[in-house]
């Protein structure tokens, strides 16, 4: 901690607000204070300490503050370390409030995630079941998520994502053959192939990709892309 504090002073020359989050059960463990000596040069490094542990369990289930969620899932590492099944549906409530949570950013989702898939580690066969289950919920309650950086989420929150995009993608490339086919024959077919082409690329389907389920010019079709990023 005191690496990262020089470091970050030195860098950016900024006030630096340090604190320990202690995820252990171990209520005597209170470590504040990092000391070095040598040769008569001493430093002294205190620094504050927030213990997991010293938490109330039920003010946090209640809280609406994003920072409870992560510690919830520090108290509830330490209470399923030998049952993998429990943790794995303390996992799911958390990311469900995570998802459902008002206001939350999406930085702050994001980073959330991590916090929970790094202490509520499961078996492979575990987290399998639980990706699946989330994709109906991140598709009622977040369907923004979709559009997130891949290289920004977690495991969990990757996968499940991956997921939701395929059948996404699926499902818009059946619809946009039809729709497309149906009232490109039609009179002010090229409205309805628009709008198709508009819920494809929010999707996050490829431009050359919804050119040709469309049957729009591909530069046509860049362009719809361009104007929803204005």
């Amino acid at each position: 901690m005191f690496k990262y504090f020089y470091r970050i002073y030195d860098k950016f020359d900024r006030k630096v607000f340090a604190i320990a989050l202690l995820t252990d059960a171990n209520k005597s463990f209170r470590p504040n204070v990092y000391e070095y000596s040598y040769f008569g040069t001493k430093l002294i490094y205190e620094y504050n300490m927030y213990k997991l542990a010293d938490q109330n369990e039920v003010e946090l289930e209640q809280s609406k503050n994003p920072f409870s969620k992560a510690v919830l899932a520090g108290i509830y590492m330490n209470r399923t370390k030998n049952d993998d099944k429990r943790r794995a549906l303390f996992k799911m409530k958390l990311m469900r409030e995570v998802i459902k949570g008002n206001g939350y950013s999406r930085a702050s989702v994001s980073a959330l995630f991590y916090f929970i898939d790094y202490l509520l580690q499961l078996p492979k066969d575990l987290e399998k079941e639980l990706n699946h289950t989330m994709v109906p919920l991140i598709q009622e309650e977040a369907s923004h998520m979709i559009h997130h950086n891949l290289e920004d989420q977690s495991p969990t929150l990757a996968e499940v994502l991956a997921v939701v995009r395929s059948e996404g993608e699926k499902e818009g490339k059946e619809e946009g053959k039809k729709e497309g086919k149906r009232e490109g024959e039609k009179e002010g077919g090229i409205i309805k192939a628009l709008s198709i082409a508009a819920n494809l690329l929010a999707l996050g389907m490829e431009p050359d990709i919804v050119a040709k389920v469309t049957q729009l010019p591909e530069e046509k079709v860049r362009e719809l892309q361009n104007n929803s990023k204005e």
